[in-house]
């Protein structure tokens, strides 16, 4: 599986999340903020023929290192996110529209079907946006196996975004900057 690193304090605003569930195309993994570093407490194909039991057992490991709920910063695959820039930001409405119309061309959604994140890194406003009902499923997956979305998030193109976009679930695709 090919994952990338981040770190999971970038991830949430508030308590930190100590765990993630850092989804690829071809599996999930957990992760845990051990003493200041990253640790991986085990994978799981989406194809193993024993995955749900796999994934209990991750839960099990996970309720060993903290008191339930386990809250966990879902990684969404990059692959289900579209991003955007809207190089020389001015500020205006314009600018931040014309972004919010390259997220949403071509998939077929409305702004009320999108989540996103936008950043203003540069002079430049970056916009990150995913599909409502990804962020549901795989909310809805985790959950089965014990595990609460504390948030969403993705791996961004690299040098793209100056943290990780954070998808709130209760947002539609507005503009929220974080600078």
């Amino acid at each position: 599986m090919n994952f990338k690193t981040y770190e999971l304090s970038q991830l949430s605003e508030g308590t930190p999340v100590p765990f993630a569930l850092d989804l690829s195309l071809q599996g999930i993994r957990l992760v845990y903020h051990l003493k200041g570093s990253l640790t991986v407490l085990g994978d799981v194909a989406f194809t193993a023929p024993d995955r749900d039991t796999r994934m209990a057992a991750l839960a099990t490991t996970a309720r060993r290192l903290s008191e339930p709920p386990i809250s966990v910063m879902i990684v969404i695959p990059p692959e289900y996110v579209v991003f955007g820039v809207t190089p020389n930001w001015n500020g205006t409405d314009v600018n931040r529209d014309m972004l919010i119309e390259q997220l949403i061309d071509g998939t077929g959604l409305s702004p009320d079907e999108m989540v996103s994140d936008f950043q203003i890194h540069e002079q430049r406003l970056l916009g990150a946006a995913v599909e409502r009902k990804t962020l549901s499923e795989a909310r809805q997956f985790t959950s089965h196996f014990g595990f609460e979305a504390a948030g969403f998030t993705t791996h961004p193109p690299r040098g793209m975004f100056p943290s990780p976009p954070i998808f709130r679930v209760a947002e539609p695709l507005k503009l929220v900057v974080r600078i």
